[in-house]
C-alpha cells in the first residue's frame, strides 16, 4: 500500500511519542558521537597546529648538527643498559666550527653554541626567582629567536674575557625588581647552585616565551627561565671540556634547508672519518616538523576512526 510523505511523518510522529525514553536516548547517543568526533578532531587538529607552530618558531632554515653514535657502537651501549659519553677528542670543536664558517660563510646567517651549567635560584634578600643557567655564544639568541627587550645581547668580547655578564628573562626582572627593566641593567644578580654562589652584572632582558620545550605548570612566580652568560664563562666556572655535542646553524633563507643539512654533516663527518665511536649527523628543523606533520596526520587519521 502507498503510503505518502505525511501519512509517514504522522506514524513515525506517534511512534516516537508512544515511546519518549527510548527515543531521548536514541536522540542523546547520537548528539553525544557526533560530538565525540568533532572534539576529537578538532583536539588533534589544535595540537597540529600547536607542535608546527613551536618548531617553527625554532627557526624554519636551522639546522642540527650533533654526535651519534655509530650503528655497530649503539648496539654495544643499549646491550649493555648504558650510552657512551663522549670524551673531550669526540667533540664538535671551535676549530671545525671555524673552519666550517670560512667554508660555508655566505649560506650560514649564525651558528648558535650552548653550554648548560644547571638550575638554581637567583636571590636578593626574601625574593627570588628559579633560573637555569646557560652559557651562550653571540648567535644564541638570534639562531633561536629571542628577542631582547632592554640593555644589549652578549658579545664576543664578553666571551673572550670571560666577563661575569648576563642576560636575564623579564620574569626574573618582575620578580626581583619590580618589573622595572631599565633598572635592572646594571645592577648585580646572585645565582645559588647547591653550596655555591654567583654573581653576575646583568646586560640585557629578554623575552620569555613559553613554547612546547619548555612547558611549565608552575605558579607565575615560580617559572624557571634561562639566565644566559657568555659560554666561555659557563665552561670555566663549570669546568666543562672544551667543544660541543650539538650545535645549531641557521641557513641563509636562499638555501634549501635540506640540502644544506646534506652538506652540512658530509663537512663535518671529515673529522671523523677515523672515530670508531661517533660520527656527526644533521637534521633540517623543515625536514622535522615534516615528519611531525606526517605523524600528526596519521595521529588524526586514527583518532576520527576511533
Amino acid at each position: 500500500m502507498h503510503m505518502n510523505l505525511s501519512e509517514s511523518i504522522r506514524i513515525a510522529w506517534a511512534g516516537l511519542k508512544a515511546n519518549k525514553m527510548r527515543a531521548i536516548l536514541t536522540m542523546l547517543g547520537i548528539i553525544i558521537g557526533i560530538s565525540s568526533v568533532i572534539a576529537i578532531l578538532t583536539v588533534g587538529s589544535g595540537l597540529s597546529d600547536s607542535i608546527t607552530s613551536s618548531m617553527s618558531s625554532l627557526g624554519a632554515a636551522n639546522i642540527t648538527v650533533m654526535l651519534q653514535e655509530r650503528s655497530d657502537r649503539l648496539e654495544f651501549s643499549m646491550a649493555t643498559m648504558g650510552m657512551k659519553t663522549p670524551e673531550e677528542e669526540d667533540l664538535i670543536t671551535d676549530e671545525m666550527i671555524l673552519q666550517y664558517r670560512e667554508r660555508y660563510g655566505n649560506l650560514v646567517e649564525g651558528i648558535s653554541l650552548s653550554s648548560t651549567m644547571g638550575s638554581g635560584q637567583a636571590q636578593d634578600g626574601r625574593l627570588y626567582a628559579n633560573v637555569s643557567i646557560s652559557g651562550v655564544n653571540e648567535d644564541f639568541l638570534a639562531v633561536n629567536n629571542i628577542d631582547i627587550l632592554q640593555g644589549r645581547n652578549l658579545s664576543v668580547r664578553d666571551s673572550e674575557g670571560m666577563r661575569s655578564v648576563a642576560l636575564v628573562s623579564d620574569k626574573l626582572v618582575n620578580n626581583l625588581f619590580n618589573g622595572d627593566q631599565k633598572a635592572a641593567l646594571g645592577q648585580e644578580v646572585q645565582v645559588r647552585m647547591g653550596t655555591e654562589i654567583y654573581t653576575f652584572a646583568i646586560v640585557g632582558v629578554y623575552q620569555y616565551e613559553q613554547t612546547l620545550m619548555n612547558m611549565s605548570f608552575a605558579a607565575e612566580e615560580d617559572i624557571t627561565t634561562s639566565l644566559y652568560i657568555p659560554i666561555r664563562t659557563a665552561q670555566k666556572l663549570s669546568g666543562a671540556e672544551d667543544g660541543y655535542q650539538t650545535i645549531t646553524v641557521m641557513a641563509s633563507n636562499a638555501v634549501d634547508s635540506q640540502t644544506f643539512a646534506s652538506q652540512t654533516a658530509d663537512f663535518f663527518n671529515r673529522y671523523y672519518d677515523k672515530n670508531e665511536d661517533y660520527r656527526c649527523m644533521a637534521m633540517s628543523m623543515e625536514s622535522i616538523t615534516e615528519q611531525m606533520n606526517s605523524m600528526m596526520e596519521k595521529v588524526n587519521i586514527a583518532l576520527a576512526v576511533i
